[in-house]
């Protein structure tokens, strides 16, 4: 860059561009017009700053104010109070001081101002800029109007001026035109706008040297009103000076030689010809075709002294190639400039003049001309126009659209809609149109659920063609056929339906028809059926007695629930064991245990929740075998006791009262069970089989130890098998054998039969 020194690339650039905190400077560099722009990044970088992409995020845009992009971000930028806009001289200030020239320091005399004057751009399209120097007005000599019918010939002669100095003419030497140079034919910048700006010439050159071809002046007077395809310095720059008295019929040879510097020149169209350069003069007229197999052309405004031969020739076909087959456009002259502007320029530009109105002959200008529409009129200017929104209400507003999202090429249908004014929404039950897919599994509820909200349900075949002929068609032609239940639930509404309160009705006589008959049927049963005594109520007596004959004690009142003690850090209703509940436990477990002995655990729980639901029967279970176990086998063990001492007491009185009885009879004891009464004989068979044995209690005692956890007490760790022989020992002591290691070596399959049913009780 010019501005930093030049050892700054070699030099070390010190780290200055960093704030107090650490963080670095964000500084933009505008990319149009600072010369050397890569080089001030690389500089910045190393200086510490950070360079944005974006002046949006930067605090500090660089700038040169000498340019146009410059000064255009001086006046966008210049107003932020974020920002500062600097000279990009500002940097080199900063290096050569060895700190950040900041506000303290006027930013370094680098802070840019908006001057206000208006900000002129510069044409960004070169292709429509001519490569010649601009023509300057030339003043328009006043003469007779046979003077300017005259002069109209040679118009495209430009006159010699000595104001402007020499300009040097490229000159092409290849059959292509040079880069840089448009086709002479549809470049605007060869025409001159005007007679009154012709062409500037070189200065040095004679007028008796600039006169062109005597057969393109003929051309020139042949067709007065077209211009040739060609510009006149095309004619000079090509080294053809002819002398002013030569003959106004070329020699073969001079026609070659106009024709190899012409051929680089001439349009597309005309380059069909199949004549390229460096022909010789012998095979030229050869290889012309004849005058009638020229192209077909109008003769417009053509003079009886035309040249017969090639240059006849070579005139038709510029008139066939300039008017062409059709009609000729209309002349831009009286198209409005706003279209002249839109229009672009294609390949088919053809140069047309235009006189003035008032008939008098007078060259007004020729421009180039677009190619605009045969049948451009009203429409053609007001085309520019947007069209009317297509899906909208007559209030204005868009009509909403639901677009089932398997719908094939759903986003061509969606930009038709939204391009015409309409509007998508996601519910197909608020929708003024449904367009649905019927190859999608959910075509059928959605379109049941169109249908119920009254919704048209239409294929895309409605948005295409409603674009097409920018006209909103008929939904029913486009609509989707109803389901066969919605069909059918249709029909059914239009029939008569009966009242509720009727339906209600008969459903009431059927049931009570089907309850009679039930019980109808029960009655007959009952009466077919033998009668049977029913064991319930003496089921009930038995069990409202003790097996000594004594009433059942009857079962203790539960604790109030105000006496319940919720669990604490526990969320819901967990309940603690409190002391009331627990003595409530003893004494409710031995009224079960004085009705039945042998009771299970589980029937125990089962008990208890009965009495107390504020446990669940697992809890009940578990509060049994754990903590209540030691209490529960001594209840259970008096309990025994007192059934087993009952019993005996029982049939010791029976046998007293029989010898009794049949002394009193004088009768002897008869052996046969006819001759005693029948409840004396009846009372000792359940006895025998009710009263337990000392083999059925020691079996009792081991297995209900083992399935309560008697092993357990102590941790998870596997205790020695005479520790637990021993605590065993210490709750009861064994009645057939020495010990309970021996009593369980003897009995150890009846142990584990029962210690499996005993589990399967406690967890069912």
């Amino acid at each position: 860059m010019d501005n930093l020194p030049s050892s700054q690339a070699s030099e070390p650039v010190p780290v200055i561009f960093r704030q107090p905190d650490g963080s670095q400077w964000r500084i933009f560099v505008e990319a149009g017009g600072i010369s050397g722009r890569p080089k001030l990044i690389r500089t910045l970088k190393r200086a510490g700053a950070n360079v944005c992409s974006d002046p949006k995020q930067a605090q500090v845009i660089l700038v040169d104010s000498t340019t146009i992009p410059g000064r255009q971000f001086i006046r966008d930028w210049g107003t932020d109070a974020n920002k500062v806009v600097l000279e990009y001289s500002w940097v080199r200030n900063c290096i050569a001081a060895g700190r950040l020239l900041g506000e303290a320091d006027q930013w370094g005399d680098c802070l840019t101002a908006d001057d206000g004057l208006p900000i002129v751009k510069e044409e960004s399209d070169d292709i429509h800029k001519s490569p010649l120097p601009t023509p300057r007005v030339t003043p328009v000599e006043a003469g007779s109007s046979g003077e300017r019918g005259e002069r109209r010939a040679p118009s495209s002669q430009p006159r010699v001026t000595n104001d402007n100095p020499p300009t040097p003419i490229p000159q092409p030497t290849q059959p292509t035109p040079p880069n840089g140079i448009s086709d002479p034919v549809s470049d605007p910048d060869f025409m001159p706008s005007s007679p009154q700006q012709p062409f500037i010439q070189p200065q040095q050159m004679q007028p008796q040297q600039m006169q062109p071809h005597p057969m393109m002046a003929q051309l020139s007077q042949s067709q007065p009103g077209m211009m040739p395809p060609f510009p006149p310095q095309a004619l000079n720059m090509s080294g053809l000076q002819f002398p002013s008295g030569l003959n106004s019929t070329p020699s073969p040879a001079h026609i070659m030689n106009f024709w190899n510097h012409l051929y680089p020149f001439l349009p597309p169209g005309l380059g069909g010809w199949g004549i390229p350069p460096g022909t010789p003069p012998a095979m030229f007229n050869q290889m012309m075709p004849p005058s009638s197999m020229a192209p077909p052309s109008q003769d417009l405004n053509s003079t009886p002294n035309s040249i017969s031969g090639p240059t006849d020739y070579i005139q038709n076909a510029l008139n066939a190639q300039l008017q062409g087959a059709s009609n000729p456009p209309p002349s831009p002259s009286g198209i409005p400039p706003s279209l002249r502007r839109k229009s672009s320029p294609t390949p088919s530009q053809s140069i047309s003049s235009s006189y003035s109105s008032k008939g008098k002959g007078k060259f007004v200008g020729a421009s180039p001309s677009v190619s605009y529409p045969s049948s451009a009129s009203p429409r053609a200017a007001g085309s520019s126009a947007p069209p009317e929104p297509l899906f909208v209400s007559d209030t204005g507003e868009p009509l909403t659209f639901f677009v089932q999202i398997e719908l094939n090429n759903r986003l061509a249908v969606a930009t038709a809609i939204k391009k015409n004014g309409g509007r998508i929404i996601n519910n197909n039950t608020t929708a003024d149109y449904c367009i649905l897919y019927s190859r999608s599994k959910t075509f059928n509820p959605l379109l049941t659920s169109t249908l119920a909200a009254g919704r048209p349900a239409v294929s895309a075949s409605f948005v295409h063609d409603s674009v097409a002929n920018h006209m909103l068609m008929d939904p029913s032609k486009y609509a989707f056929e109803a389901p066969a239940t919605l069909r059918k639930r249709k029909r059914e509404k239009s029939t008569s339906e009966e009242p509720l309160d009727e339906k209600l009705e008969r459903r009431r006589l059927e049931k009570n028809r089907r309850e009679s008959e039930r019980r109808k049927r029960k009655r007959e049963n009952e009466a077919t059926e033998p009668n049977e005594a029913k064991p319930s109520s003496s089921r009930e007596a038995i069990e409202d007695t003790l097996p000594d004959g004594r009433p059942r004690p009857r079962s203790p009142t539960p604790p109030p629930e105000d006496t319940r003690v919720l669990m604490p850090g526990v969320r819901g209703t967990n309940y603690k064991y409190s002391e009331h509940e627990r003595d409530y436990v003893s004494r409710y477990v031995k009224v079960l245990l004085e009705r039945n002995h042998q009771m299970s655990v589980n029937e125990i729980a089962q008990h208890l929740y009965k009495k107390m639901e504020n446990h669940s029967i697992k809890s009940w279970r578990t509060f049994l075998s754990r903590t209540f176990v030691n209490e529960l086998e001594m209840i259970r063990k008096r309990a025994s006791i007192a059934y087993r001492k009952a019993q005996s007491a029982n049939s010791g009185a029976t046998k007293e009262q029989r010898p009794q009885e049949d002394n009193r009879n004088g009768t002897r004891p008869s052996a046969s069970p006819r001759a005693s009464p029948s409840p004396t004989l009846e009372l000792p068979i359940p006895e025998k089989e009710t009263q337990p044995t000392d083999l059925e209690v020691d079996l009792d005692v081991v297995s209900r130890f083992f399935a309560t956890g008697g092993g357990a007490d102590s941790g998870p760790e596997v205790e020695d098998d005479e520790v637990v022989w021993a605590r065993l020992t210490s709750q009861a002591e064994c009645r057939t054998s020495s010990s309970w290691e021996d009593f369980y070596s003897e009995h150890h399959k009846e142990v584990t039969a029962r210690y499996e049913r005993l589990v399967s009780e406690f967890s069912s």
